[in-house]
């Protein structure tokens, strides 16, 4: 009984979620990536730049993050001095208190992906 309670709760969280960041803390944010070991990184910089590529210039970007994308995101984040990261740290947080509320209060689509509150 105890399998199907956790199975059931697997199911219900989603396997990414989505964040939107401003074209200056996505520069932030690459070179944040960029100082960690390319072997680390070169998968969540590609998906990164797809993403970026299918936006129209100066457009915010909308990440698809999962939990092992957004963990090198936090890594990568917490090597540079904060007062280069506060306010990009300070959006996402928000971001994601809002889409645990969304996702609280609804449930995600299909798709699995939790949708994400869009702070500019």
């Amino acid at each position: 009984m105890t399998d199907a309670i956790i199975d059931d709760n697997a199911a219900a969280t989603p396997a990414t979620v989505d964040i939107v960041i401003g074209t200056d803390d996505a520069q932030l944010l690459m070179g944040a990536l960029g100082e960690l070991p390319f072997k680390r990184v070169f998968e969540l910089i590609g998906a990164l730049n797809r993403q970026a590529n299918a936006v129209s210039p100066g457009a915010a970007l909308v990440c698809a993050l999962d939990a092992p994308a957004f963990a090198l995101i936090v890594e990568a984040l917490g090597h540079l001095p904060y007062h280069r990261v506060h306010g990009l740290i300070d959006d996402i947080k928000a971001q994601l208190h809002a889409a645990r509320y969304a996702f609280g209060s609804e449930a995600a689509d299909r798709s699995g992906r939790m949708p994400g509150a869009r702070v500019q």
